[in-house]
């Protein structure tokens, strides 16, 4: 079973990642293990003024086992986060580590950083507009209000109505007017005129006719309880409802459109939003609000409809006919009709924002598609270090750099004993052949065995060192 060298997996990283991150990658130790450090940023961020974007620095310290343990993770000189940042982003790289053991890693865990410092950058944009769009809305009810008085309401209308003609004499006049014209009740015949007092009787015995001869037909009285009188009741319910057009029409400025007054008032009213262009019909919501009184409106509902609905979706219709029906249900008693006029229009601009909303997030989503789709024509195979080291050996090969390093190292290095006895024959002779053409006796070598004695406790390097050792690390 191959044993893992891990010291050589993670120089062969080390050597990747400084290629990818062309010079950004800074070295800070070497022993017992590399720790190194990566600046991320948002694409947005500006180094000379720091603003604009979230940036830090990802410090990675390599374990014993690394890549099967997880590397030491740590953050520096965090600009613009936010309190929680720095930590969210430590969990962050631990979920990520925890998916990658086994397998070089650190140029997954830097993306994966950056992918979620971006995010987090779109939060803070999202919300800084909200906050902007927030205070244009608060400043434009502020400006609003300078041109608003108090809110029409039907009640308020009357009552300031009947105020006014008090002031300016309409009242007295219409009361004058009206004595002169009117035709006089009976009590007000007999108040005016004593003699009408006097009993039809009189005037028949001064006659000299005898009360016998007066003919009665009393069938004209044996059914006055069937005939339909109008009662005080129905009166005010008609006058409620009078007066209630009467201000509709003052309040809306000649929109209100009086389709029917018999047997009960039935009136139109359009709706639309601010936006609405009524030349295109579009870049907005419109409709009518036909209403018909009942006989005993306000204190039953009136009859609603909806007409010539414009731009509306499948069940805006529905919606807004049943939005009204809630409505009334809390006005019964009272004169409604401004009110469901007010809360159907309030409806019609939120539905209105709703369809701008949705048209914004597609727009926004098409952007990011457009975006997407012309990044990757400027975007190649995404680099791994593998595919990085796979790439870089073939490159070499190509180019010839494998054969000259070969060759250089053939050169320039010192070449073991095999080596030399393989290139020159002349080494397998033995030096007693030597000692002997110089007429020396074998006798005569001395031999130092203390040399030997010990040669068990020499610390030898082993084959496993060898393949530790990386050539150009110290």
């Amino acid at each position: 079973m191959d044993v893992r060298n891990y010291k050589e997996d993670q120089a062969n990283e080390i050597e990747a990642l400084d290629s990818i991150y062309c010079g950004e990658l800074e070295i800070l130790a070497t022993e017992p293990y590399h720790r190194f450090k990566l600046p991320i940023a948002t694409e947005e961020y500006n180094a000379d003024t720091q603003e604009n974007g979230l940036r830090c620095d990802l410090i990675f310290t390599y374990t014993e086992k690394y890549p099967d343990t997880a590397p030491l993770v740590e953050i520096e000189d965090p600009i613009n986060f936010l309190d929680d940042y720095e930590k969210r982003l430590v969990e962050h790289i631990e979920e990520t580590v925890a998916e990658h053991l086994g397998m070089e890693m650190i140029f997954s865990l830097v993306s994966s950083a950056q992918e979620w410092l971006n995010q987090r950058w779109d939060d803070v944009k999202q919300e800084e507009e909200l906050q902007r769009e927030r205070r244009l809305r608060e400043e434009e009810e502020l400006e609003q209000k300078k041109f608003e008085g108090t809110r029409v309401t039907v009640e308020a209308f009357l009552a300031w109505k009947a105020t006014f003609e008090d002031e300016v004499g309409i009242t007295q006049r219409r009361l004058k007017d009206s004595g002169e014209n009117r035709k006089l009740t009976g009590r007000e015949l007999f108040l005016r005129d004593t003699t009408l007092n006097e009993s039809d009787i009189k005037f028949l015995l001064e006659a000299g006719d005898s009360i016998e001869s007066v003919k009665i037909d009393e069938s004209l009285f044996q059914n006055i309880d069937d005939l339909e009188l109008d009662s005080d009741t129905d009166d005010e319910d008609y006058e409620d409802q009078a007066n209630e057009i009467e201000a509709l029409d003052s309040i809306y400025c000649g929109e209100l459109e009086i389709l029917a007054t018999e047997p009960y008032h039935r009136f139109k009213l359009p709706i639309a939003t601010e936006e609405y262009n009524a030349d295109t019909q579009e870049n907005g919501l419109r409709c009518d609000l036909i209403f018909t009184y009942t006989e005993k409106y306000p204190d039953t509902a009136p009859l609603v409809e909806i007409e010539d609905p414009i731009n509306f979706l499948d069940d805006y219709e529905k919606r807004l006919v049943e939005h009204i029906e809630e409505t009334v249900a809390e006005h019964l008693g009272m004169e409604m009709i401004f009110s469901l006029v007010s809360s159907a229009q309030e409806w019609l601009n939120q539905r209105w924002d709703d369809v701008k909303q949705e048209e914004e997030l597609q727009r926004e989503r098409r952007l990011r598609e457009e975006e997407e789709l012309e990044q990757k024509k400027f975007e190649g195979t995404r680099v791994t270090v593998e595919a990085f080291l796979a790439w870089k050996s073939t490159f070499e090969d190509e180019v010839g750099i494998t054969q000259r390093r070969l060759k250089d190292s053939g050169e320039n290095r010192k070449l073991t004993g095999r080596e030399l006895f393989l290139r020159d024959t002349t080494l397998n002779e033995s030096d007693i052949k030597f000692l002997l053409e110089a007429g020396d006796s074998i006798e005569s070598v001395k031999i130092d065995e203390s040399l030997f004695q010990n040669i068990d406790d020499l610390e030898l390097d082993s084959d496993t060192d060898d393949e530790d050792y990386v050539p150009g690390k110290e």
